[in-house]
């Protein structure tokens, strides 16, 4: 489950630094000479357009270096000034890195820097007060802004996710397995495209989604390895749905992420399948510069997806779409 994370930035530096590095994006190069090859590895990852938003935290005496450790990602970072949340954002990594800080925000007053960093993304304005976030924590002194980083603990972070309606990576309205099993057969019995047989539709999908992507807020499509936030993902059928039985539908590996940059439009019209673990070009036509520049991009990646208990459901994919007169483009071994 996602923390809150309680960030003030009210006084001058603080304010400088967020313009610097949050309001206005980093250069990921400006980054990777202060990095290790497999940190560089995951900021590429989560950042693939090359610009980010980045924090960090001062150590005071080992106490900020405690509070920090706590941050995990998917945790949501609160920004406030003027007891008022003013910015929100997700946390992609956390990095110890005193030379780093040092680059992005120099030294403060006192000679030390905010070297506890912290890399979001999805930042969103807002206009939340403090008040409901004291009064959701439970907080004596509901109307005392926030003076210090903090990250609350599980509890305390339900509390706050919840007075503010905002997901705690799961969806909001969760659907019971129970409830799930009573839809799937309903469904099973029922044809046609009528407004019970859709709502019925919906929560099966929902149901699938939130067993793919509880307590995360950020994923990895199956089909391009990026990164993005659950929002741009689907819980996309490996075997077409109409073609699945009731068994098949109620399978959780019947689905996995994939995002709507590109990635389930091919998979879904077959412009691409996963062969033997891989990516592979199915060669369908009409296709398009930009439908070739993407299938050049993915072809031949790897599908962490596939294993023992979706093979089957890939395989059927790769038959289904295998009629073209030209062979598919097999992945390289």
């Amino acid at each position: 489950m996602s923390k809150i994370i309680l960030q003030p930035c009210a006084n001058l530096i603080a304010q400088s630094n967020f313009r610097n590095t949050i309001e206005n994006s980093v250069s990921l190069r400006k980054v990777l000479p202060f990095v290790t090859p497999e940190e560089a590895k995951e900021l590429r990852k989560f950042y693939p357009s090359g610009k980010l938003q980045v924090w960090g935290v001062q150590p005071r005496n080992g106490l900020n270096e405690k509070k920090w450790t706590r941050i995990t990602r998917g945790d949501i970072a609160l920004f406030s000034k003027n007891k008022t949340i003013f910015t929100t954002g997700i946390v992609t990594l956390t990095l110890h890195n005193k030379a780093l800080a040092e680059a992005l925000w120099g030294n403060s007053d006192i000679g030390d820097t905010w070297e506890y960093i912290y890399f979001l993304t999805d930042i969103k304005t807002t206009d939340i007060a403090v008040r409901r976030i004291n009064k959701a924590a439970r907080y004596n002194a509901v109307d005392k802004q926030i003076q210090g980083f903090n990250v609350l603990d599980e509890e305390k972070s339900q509390r706050v996710l919840k007075a503010l309606k905002m997901p705690a990576g799961a969806p909001v309205n969760e659907v019971s397995k129970k409830r799930f099993l009573e839809v799937e057969r309903r469904l099973s019995k029922l044809t046609g495209t009528n407004v019970k047989v859709l709502v019925d539709m919906r929560v099966e999908q929902q149901y699938l989604k939130q067993l793919l992507f509880r307590d995360k807020h950020i994923g990895t499509c199956g089909i391009c390895n990026k990164v993005y936030p659950v929002s741009l993902l689907r819980a996309s059928h490996i075997k077409k749905r109409s073609k699945c039985i009731l068994k098949e539908r109620i399978n959780r590996n019947i689905v996995m992420p994939m995002c709507i940059m590109g990635c389930d439009g091919l998979y879904e019209e077959g412009y691409i399948s996963v062969r033997k673990g891989k990516v592979v070009n199915m060669k369908k036509t009409p296709v398009t510069e930009a439908v070739n520049s993407l299938l050049s991009s993915l072809t031949g990646n790897k599908c962490s997806f596939y294993n023992e208990s979706t093979k089957a459901f890939f395989d059927w994919h790769y038959k289904e779409h295998f009629k073209s007169p030209s062979p598919p483009q097999e992945p390289k071994k």
